[in-house]
């Protein structure tokens, strides 16, 4: 099922556009196949940290999940060097990147709703370890 969110059915006539972000279809495979002691867990982490370094530029909540994958895979040394370099971004000074800093370094802290749709579903995914 998560698979199937990822396509684009040809009859919506604008066709798949080029640079999609699936870090939150990605991590929720992740989790699954983690849970499923499955090999293709790493995959998807792997996808996840390829799209956030290549996309820091973009301002977006799902740079949280690029940053749980760094310290996954990496480890934290990597990940603090991710959140330097999203907070050198030019979003660097936003809210919502602030958010996920800190957020990610356990400082927990509200943030206005209305700031992004995928909000609700970054904080759901939040509750999953």
């Amino acid at each position: 099922l998560i698979n199937t969110s990822k396509e684009w059915p040809e009859q919506l006539g604008v066709g798949k556009p080029y640079n999609v972000d699936e870090r939150i279809q990605d991590y929720l495979l992740f989790y699954c196949y983690n849970k499923l002691d499955n090999n293709k867990a790493e995959k998807y982490l792997k996808k996840i940290i390829d799209y956030s370094r290549s996309n820091i530029k973009n301002k977006s909540f799902s740079h949280w999940l690029g940053l749980k994958a760094i310290k996954k895979l990496e480890g934290i040394e990597a990940s603090k060097k991710f959140s330097m370099q999203l907070l050198n971004s030019s979003h660097g000074s936003t809210e919502e990147t602030k958010w996920i800093i800190n957020n990610f370094f356990n400082t927990k802290g509200p943030i206005n709703q209305e700031l992004n749709q995928n909000f609700k579903i970054i904080n759901e995914i939040l509750m999953l370890n």
